[in-house]
């Protein structure tokens, strides 16, 4: 994660958001950001840390820079609460995304902004939340894939064409966006479950940790 990468105005290129882990730890935010950012009532257990991380950069204006020491030892344990998610945790994530959506779009943000959100949506409700409920035998995947597929195309319509997920973007900007284009490929063939199942074998078998 300590990739040397441009900086970048939130504006500009509200795209590269996407390539931004979800999570807070390893960031380092203007106070007059967190002060003023909109809360949730009812925030998620599960997503919890992504969606403060949108909520931030909604109103942010300036330019996001990144660092290339290892500044944070990080350690994740086993049964950790990012590898895994309950069924009855699913409606309370689409709930919050759905707040969230709501925001951006009484911020009245451009297309570009609105078209990264819902890539945004897509690579965190479309592959990792179903990637992480892939984990639970007892879980129904197709329904979930099915109910997943509802809420993106009601809720975050541009998902399907955004040219952040794209193969024009992905080709220029490389690393996630093209990790992103290929899921996008096989969730939009149907393929969603021979994909989550290559996805756990690299992770589970090949140890070969993935980031986006």
């Amino acid at each position: 994660m300590c990739t040397e990468r441009p900086s970048f105005n939130v504006v500009e290129e509200p795209g590269r958001l996407i390539e931004l882990n979800g999570a807070p730890w390893n960031k380092t935010f203007r106070a007059s950001l967190l002060k003023n950012m909109r809360n949730l009532e009812e925030p998620p257990s599960v997503l919890d840390d992504l969606i403060f991380h949108l909520l931030v950069y909604l109103d942010c204006k300036g330019t996001i820079v990144f660092s290339p020491k290892p500044l944070i030892n990080y350690m994740v344990r086993e049964g950790s609460i990012i590898n895994t998610v309950r069924s009855e945790q699913v409606d309370s994530i689409f709930n919050a995304f759905s707040a969230v959506a709501e925001y951006y779009n009484e911020a009245g943000v451009n297309e570009k902004a609105e078209e990264a959100l819902s890539s945004i949506a897509f690579l965190h409700l479309g592959v990792s939340l179903l990637f992480r409920l892939s984990y639970d035998p007892s879980a129904n995947l197709g329904a979930y894939i099915t109910q997943c597929t509802k809420y993106l195309n009601k809720t975050f319509p541009s998902w399907k064409h955004s040219s952040y997920t794209g193969l024009c973007y992905a080709l220029k900007e490389g690393g996630a966006f093209l990790k992103l284009w290929v899921a996008r490929l096989f969730y939009r063939a149907h393929l969603m479950r021979p994909f989550l199942a290559i996805y756990r074998f690299v992770i589970d078998k090949m140890h070969f940790d993935i980031k986006w």
